[in-house]
């Protein structure tokens, strides 16, 4: 009796670890992504994916937006989690075009 009371603990407790590492687990990374606008009021960024595709999702830390001063036109990468909320925001250097030149001829 008392193993199956252990052995029934044990799996809730497991079940329940497995849903809390679900939720952290990146679900998609846009890495060149274009900022169309930022409403920081209602936690939300819009970006332009490098296909094509316009996405608005919202933030889930309001310090982040805060942290990276995004504004229209920043290149940045994103990182949305299973709740389609945007968990990691990058900005991108912009490479500049005597970079992209020179490296054409290498």
């Amino acid at each position: 009796m008392n193993r199956r009371i252990l052995a029934a603990l044990t799996l809730v407790w497991v079940m329940g670890t497995l849903g809390l590492a679900r939720g952290n687990e990146t679900a998609a990374v846009f890495p060149m992504s274009s900022v169309e606008s930022v409403d920081v009021r209602n936690q939300l960024l819009t970006f332009k994916t490098e296909d094509g595709r316009l996405w608005l999702l919202r933030v889930a830390d309001p310090a982040a937006m805060k942290r990276e001063s995004l504004a229209k036109g920043d290149v940045v990468s994103i990182e949305v989690d299973l709740d389609d909320q945007i968990v990691r925001i990058v900005k991108v250097a912009h490479p500049s075009q005597a970079d992209r030149h020179g490296s054409r001829f290498k």
